[in-house]
């Protein structure tokens, strides 16, 4: 596993540790490329790759640079496309992430962005899970290791990651991966356009779609039903990509 740059306990880019904030998702890609280099190689293959969210557009980067790095990909949540309102909406956040990095403004939190982590946002107002007991393990992990808290992204990571999104989400771009990837899509995510991970599902050559009903955001997560839909289709998909042997 890897914390991201920015998250968990890796380092912070910007002097408030609990602002989300990267500078290119090419900062990413070395980072996966470092671990890659210097920690995967310790492990016996096939190798077969995780990653939720932010990370499952990081991991996309990574396996149309490096097809021969994994085996397969399970992608729960992946964040292929930013959710909003409307298209309108969405044209106005990125004009303003895109203009209000140029004018000096990338360090700032998004409008209406604050520092506020998951332990300081009860249970009844989270967008995460609707799984009480692991939401309250999820939010005591941070109380006991305050490094661990995050709150809103910055302007600055906003404008990355549009761009970041633009890349990924062109067709030419998805035809030429062809790592068997899996993607969950969650039917109550408030912050993954579902309708982008239709499109890459139908432009990857080698991808299945599964809908994890009723989840939100953090599939992994979620209710004990809930989370059985998605490690059901993830084992079923592992089976096929390295079947285990007699």
């Amino acid at each position: 596993t890897v914390d991201w740059r920015g998250q968990g306990l890796s380092d912070r880019l910007l002097g408030d540790p609990r602002k989300g904030h990267v500078d290119s998702f090419e900062s990413f890609d070395r980072d996966l490329a470092v671990f890659m280099a210097e920690v995967a190689l310790a492990f016996p293959k096939p190798w077969i790759a995780l990653a939720h969210s932010m990370g499952g557009e990081i991991l996309l980067r990574g396996l149309h640079d490096h097809p021969n790095w994994f085996s397969g990909a399970a992608l729960p949540a992946p964040m292929l496309g930013l959710r909003f309102p409307n298209p309108t909406a969405a044209k106005l956040a990125r004009a303003l992430a895109v203009y209000g990095s140029f004018a000096g403004f990338g360090a700032r939190y998004v409008p209406g962005g604050n520092g506020k982590a998951s332990d300081e946002v009860a249970f009844a107002d989270n967008i995460l899970t609707h799984d009480e007991r692991r939401y309250a393990l999820y939010q005591a992990l941070i109380r006991a290791e305050p490094k661990l808290g995050l709150g809103a992204v910055t302007l600055g990571w906003l404008a990355a990651a549009f761009r970041s999104i633009e890349t990924t989400g062109a067709s030419a771009y998805l035809n030429a991966i062809e790592v068997p990837i899996l993607i969950a899509a969650a039917t109550q995510d408030a912050l993954v356009d579902r309708n982008s991970l239709r499109f890459a599902s139908a432009e990857l050559r080698r991808a299945e779609l599964v809908t994890i009903e009723g989840a939100k955001h953090e599939i992994l997560i979620e209710t004990d039903a809930i989370r059985a839909q998605f490690w059901s289709a993830f084992d079923r998909f592992v089976e096929r990509i390295a079947p285990r042997r007699p």
